[in-house]
């Protein structure tokens, strides 16, 4: 499960072609799944943000693919984060809901990709 983006190199910035495809094959499906969902280029990006941030000792396959803590995991992160930019605490746990949305999604997406390949 997942192979798709076990195959990604999330530590390479520029020049990588996995990481555009897998890119442009969520922003396809949010567009046909959820096409209410601005699906600007950040969007991606925020799905996988703290799931690759090494200094936090996470990683996107992990994560998703251990459901309970994995996620907890991914929001006690997020929360972490997003408290050291000095934010209120009612704006720490909105923001971390919309990215455990965006990452919920993320992994819908990766589960329908390998189900219709």
């Amino acid at each position: 499960m997942y192979e798709l983006i076990k195959r990604v190199d999330f530590s390479k910035k520029r020049n990588n072609p996995e990481k555009d495809y897998l890119k442009k094959l969520f922003i396809e499906w949010l567009n046909r799944n959820y096409p209410d969902v601005n699906t600007v280029d950040t969007y991606f990006s925020d799905a996988i943000f703290i799931g690759n941030n090494p200094s936090l000792g996470l990683d996107i396959v992990e994560i998703i693919s251990d459901e309970d803590e994995g996620r907890t995991n991914y929001h006690r992160a997020l929360v972490k984060h997003f408290e050291s930019k000095g934010w209120n605490s009612a704006l720490v746990h909105s923001r971390a809901e919309e990215y455990l949305k965006r990452l919920d999604q993320l992994k819908e997406f990766l589960v329908d990709y390998e189900k219709n390949k």
